[in-house]
C-alpha cells in the first residue's frame, strides 16, 4: 500500500499531538499505528461508489485517505472534552451489566457509532457534519475493538493498573497503554505495511461473517476478550474480588497470547467500518 509522503510527514507530527493526548486521557485506543492500520484496511473493502463518496468527503476537509483522519477525534478530545465518553463503553468486567450505568444517555461508543452513521448518510446533513460523522466513525469503530475500551473494573479500563512490559517501563506504563501502543510497536514499525500484512490474511468468508455483525455486537465481543485475555491471563492471576499487584510484569507468554488477539481485532475493525460505511452510502449520491 503506497503511501504519500506527505501523509507520512502528517503521520509524523502528529505522534506527539496523540501520545501526548494518550498519556493526559485515559481513554486513547490503538494508539496512532492501530488507528491508521484500521482505516487503510477499510479503504481495501470499500466498493467503487462508497469510495468515490469517500474521497470526495475527505477531499473537502483537505484529507487523503481514512487512515488520514483516523486519529482525529483523539486530537480534538482536550478542546472538545463533551466528546471523550464517546471512546469506550464501559461494561463491567465483574458483576450485572447495566445500560443505563455504563452507557448513561447514549454516552458511549456504541450509541454514537449508530448517531454518526445516521449523520454520514443523511444528504440533508451539512456536509461539515457529515465529514465530522465520517471521521468519528473511522476512529469509534476502532475503539470499540481495543478489548479495553469495551470493559472496566473500576481501574478506568486498566490504566490504574500499573504494569511493566517485556522488563520496561515499571512505573510509567499501564495495562491500557501496552494494548493500545506498546504492543502492536512489538511487531508494527510501518502501519501501511502493516495492513497490507494484515488483509492478506483475510478470509472472504471472514469479510462475510464479520460484516453481518452490529456496534452492541462488536462490543460484546471485545468485552468477552477483555474478560479472558486481556484480565484473565494477567500473569499475577485474576478474580473479582481480588486487588491487582501495584506492579505487574507483562512477560513474553502475555504477550505471545495478546498478539493474535490484537492483530484479529484490527482485522475485525477494518472490515466492519468498510461494511458499515458500505451499508450507510450504498447507492447514494453526494
Amino acid at each position: 500500500m503506497t503511501r504519500p509522503s506527505y501523509l507520512i510527514s502528517r503521520i509524523c507530527s502528529l505522534l506527539l499531538v496523540v501520545t501526548f493526548a494518550c498519556h493526559v486521557t485515559p481513554v486513547c485506543a490503538w494508539g496512532y499505528e492501530g488507528h491508521i492500520i484500521v482505516g487503510d484496511i477499510a479503504e481495501h473493502y470499500l466498493t467503487p461508489a462508497v469510495r468515490d463518496q469517500v474521497k470526495a468527503l475527505l477531499a473537502a476537509d483537505g484529507s487523503a485517505s481514512l487512515g488520514a483522519v483516523a486519529t482525529w477525534a483523539d486530537e480534538i478530545k482536550q478542546d472538545r472534552p463533551s466528546t471523550k465518553p464517546w471512546h469506550y463503553v464501559d461494561i463491567p468486567v465483574c458483576g450485572q451489566a447495566d445500560p443505563n450505568t455504563y452507557c448513561p444517555n447514549g454516552q458511549c461508543a456504541t450509541e454514537q457509532i449508530k448517531r454518526f452513521a445516521h449523520v454520514l448518510g443523511d444528504h440533508n446533513a451539512s456536509q461539515a457534519d457529515r465529514i465530522e460523522a465520517l471521521k468519528f466513525l473511522v476512529h469509534l469503530v476502532g475503539d470499540i475493538h481495543q478489548p479495553l475500551h469495551a470493559a472496566d473494573n473500576h481501574d478506568h479500563g486498566g490504566n490504574n493498573i500499573h504494569v511493566s512490559f517485556l522488563g520496561q517501563g515499571a512505573g510509567t506504563l499501564n495495562l491500557h497503554a501496552i494494548w493500545d501502543t506498546e504492543m502492536i510497536e512489538q511487531f508494527s514499525s510501518d502501519p501501511g505495511d502493516e495492513a497490507d500484512v494484515l488483509i492478506k490474511t483475510i478470509s472472504s468468508q471472514e469479510v462475510k461473517t464479520w460484516s453481518t455483525d452490529t456496534a452492541d455486537d462488536w462490543a460484546a465481543e471485545s468485552h468477552q476478550l477483555a474478560v479472558e485475555i486481556v484480565y484473565g491471563k494477567l500473569p499475577s492471576g485474576f478474580a473479582c474480588d481480588k486487588p491487582e499487584p501495584h506492579n505487574i510484569e507483562i512477560d513474553s507468554k502475555y504477550y505471545r497470547q495478546a498478539k493474535p488477539v490484537i492483530e484479529q481485532q484490527l482485522k475485525r475493525a477494518g472490515v466492519r467500518l468498510a461494511a458499515l460505511l458500505n451499508q450507510t452510502l450504498d447507492g447514494s449520491a453526494n
